[in-house]
């Protein structure tokens, strides 16, 4: 019997397991998943990426965890919260803003178009807000993927700006990105 921390409806947030490498590892491989982000995954970076998850997802109780099918178990990628810690100016702002929480999500082809990341979203938020007493929740997309800017707007979230991701080079594609809000 699984252990859920939370479900929904239709899915259930649970711990990382081993058996979930593989199959994570292939998300991270695959172009499709992938297009958003800066470049592929290699396996290691994979695993290494599980590992921060675990480590804060015990020291904080929220994470980027696995996201799986109720009704059949199937593994279909993570969704959830996680601390980020570089900084972000917006365009045509003075303020910055650092040490915050985001949520986000990266789901296997297959799950694409059921609504599962705006129900596993919203009940993250709700988690984030209740349990975890966050009192503003961020997400960020690169500008390009108007896919994931529709589920923050379905969530309720607000954008308030964008910004030139610190940590993407320079004339990569996805490094414009948008800069959406949430507060209690």
């Amino acid at each position: 019997m699984t252990e859920y921390l939370f479900k929904t409806e239709r899915l259930g947030i649970r711990k990382w397991r081993e058996s979930d490498l593989l199959e994570f590892s292939k998300m991270g491989q695959d172009e499709k998943v992938m297009r958003y982000f800066p470049s592929l995954l290699s396996e290691q970076q994979t695993i290494d990426f599980v590992k921060r998850m675990q480590i804060q997802q015990k020291k904080k109780g929220y994470a980027y965890l696995p996201l799986e099918k109720l009704d059949n178990q199937e593994f279909i990628g993570m969704l959830g919260m996680a601390d980020q810690d570089y900084n972000i100016k917006l365009d045509k702002s003075e303020s910055i803003i650092s040490e915050f929480v985001d949520i986000g999500w990266r789901l296997k082809t297959s799950a694409w178009g059921n609504g599962y990341a705006t129900e596993g979203a919203i009940a993250w938020m709700d988690y984030g807000f209740e349990k975890v007493e966050l009192t503003t929740i961020y997400s960020i997309a690169p500008i390009i993927n108007i896919p994931s800017q529709s589920v923050m707007r379905k969530i309720g979230f607000e954008k308030i700006g964008v910004f030139n991701h610190p940590k993407i080079e320079l004339a990569h594609p996805t490094r414009k990105c948008a800069l959406f809000k949430k507060e209690k």
